[in-house]
């Protein structure tokens, strides 16, 4: 094993008692990683997860491994064996399979469920199922990359190898081996899942196309921005069970910190990098018309060495975005828009499911400046967004707005003025100083501010050189 990465999925049952300081946990490369979160107790648990990944032919193409006949002359179980003792939770599946004297492979796709005593075979069966439908809906519909083969290196054949572990303290899929065979950063993966803790049980399902997701992402990158990983992996969920929409419940650590990179690593002390699955869900409905599939070649367009994270994500979504004139900054600004139209201010005409977002996830509100004047101090991260809201307290229809930024800070601010004023806009982008009308094109007499910081003509968006540096700004309003 050379690389974890941590892959917490969700649970809807587990989020209600996690906060900004209560989320998932750490991401390691080069190492073991664990992630927290707090329990329904409010005690701190440690949880792992980890991604997987398939090895390709020799001729280093993706092509899903030929297991010829080492999945038929498997045995589906051990004749004997079993224990419930607790194991070492640094134990490593592949390398203790004494531990796992029963398995079941499925009879469609290269997958082989694994469980300690005999008793556990209907929840592997269970498994197994719910595999075969991840593989089928990711592979077959989505377009993924089948995950790489161990050749037999795990476990009794050529199959993916998922191991049944209670009382595991990480749901997860983790690097096996490395794939000499390709010149990008790919891997062998497997699965670790307790499907009797908090993300089993009804969370079962949605846990595994989460985390099998992971094994795909492992076919063409390991060592990309860790929110690319969760961001995916949570969007792909909830495509695979579109009603089950674990998402909307950890959604407020990602609207509470607009302000924040979106592309900003937390180290997993919140939901923020599973929330900004919104931002691809953006790309989702706002460019490819609600076609699903360009996930896939984004995870192909970011295929980079082990030792050169170039091409990265950003470069993958600017590709795939050219053929419509935008870029991953230009996202950032959509994105700023969008996220804003949620809860009660649903328009019908951005996130389809916006109308059910609860109300901790409207983004949060950096200041408020009434119309009779005033002005604040936004510090925003590099892609973030503050929202800075206009509220009447007089007869006012509109406000003279203008921005000052600190000198030596090399960024391009863009504001945007919400909701539309007319009729069919969705907001207005603001060359400042300028008047701003303070009625929207529903009569309401309040406007907000979107005020997003982007690279200047000096800045790399890349974001391997992306920090927590903050940028400030001065916002004026007068009558």
């Amino acid at each position: 094993m050379t690389k974890r990465i941590i892959a917490c999925v969700l649970a809807a049952i587990a989020l209600g008692a996690c906060g900004d300081d209560a989320a998932p946990g750490a991401r390691e490369l080069d190492g073991a990683a664990t992630e927290t979160h707090d329990d329904a107790s409010g005690d701190t648990v440690a949880e792992d997860t980890a991604l997987d990944t398939h090895v390709p032919d020799e001729t280093g193409d993706d092509a899903a491994p030929d297991l010829g006949d080492d999945l038929d002359d498997a045995p589906d179980t051990a004749e004997t064996g079993g224990s419930t003792e607790r194991l070492d939770p640094d134990l490593i599946p592949c390398e203790e399979p004494r531990y796992w004297p029963f398995s079941i492979a499925s009879a469609v796709v290269p997958m082989r469920v694994h469980y300690r005593v005999p008793a556990d075979e209907a929840i592997a069966t269970e498994i197994v199922a719910i595999l075969e439908h991840a593989w089928a809906f990711q592979i077959e519909e989505l377009g993924f990359d089948a995950p790489l083969s161990d050749h037999g290196s795990c476990g009794p054949d050529a199959a993916l190898d998922v191991f049944t572990w209670r009382d595991a303290e990480d749901v997860y899929v983790d690097l096996w081996d490395d794939n000499p065979r390709t010149t990008w950063d790919d891997g062998v993966p497997y699965m670790v899942v307790d499907p009797w803790g908090e993300f089993g049980g009804e969370e079962l399902a949605v846990t595994l196309a989460h985390e099998f997701n992971h094994m795909c992402q492992a076919v063409h990158d390991w060592s990309d921005a860790a929110f690319i990983y969760e961001a995916s992996a949570t969007f792909i969920e909830d495509l695979v069970y579109d009603d089950h929409d674990s998402y909307l419940s950890i959604l407020y650590d990602f609207q509470g910190h607009p302000d924040w990179s979106l592309d900003r690593d937390d180290g997993y002390e919140t939901w923020y990098m599973y929330g900004a699955m919104l931002w691809l869900e953006l790309l989702r409905e706002r460019y490819f018309k609600g076609d699903a599939r360009f996930i896939a070649d984004l995870w192909r367009g970011l295929r980079s060495p082990w030792d050169d994270n170039e091409p990265d994500f950003a470069d993958s979504v600017d590709d795939l975005l050219a053929e419509f004139g935008a870029s991953y900054a230009d996202s950032v600004i959509e994105l700023a828009r969008w996220r804003w139209y949620v809860g009660p201010r649903d328009d019908g005409r951005h996130f389809e499911e916006a109308g059910a977002f609860p109300d901790d996830a409207l983004p949060k509100v950096a200041a408020t400046i009434p119309t009779s004047g005033g002005s604040t101090i936004v510090r925003p991260m590099m892609l973030g967004t503050a929202y800075v809201d206009i509220v009447a307290d007089g007869p006012v229809e509109d406000v003279h707005v203008s921005i000052a930024a600190e000198p030596g800070d090399d960024v391009t601010w863009i504001v945007q003025a919400l909701p539309g004023a007319v009729a069919g806009s969705d907001g207005e982008t603001l060359t400042l100083p300028a008047r701003v009308a303070l009625v929207d094109s529903d009569g309401r007499r309040a406007r907000t501010l979107a005020i997003t910081a982007l690279p200047g003509m000096g800045r790399d968006i890349d974001p391997d050189t992306r920090t927590d540096e903050r940028f400030a700004l001065t916002i004026g309003v007068v009558p």
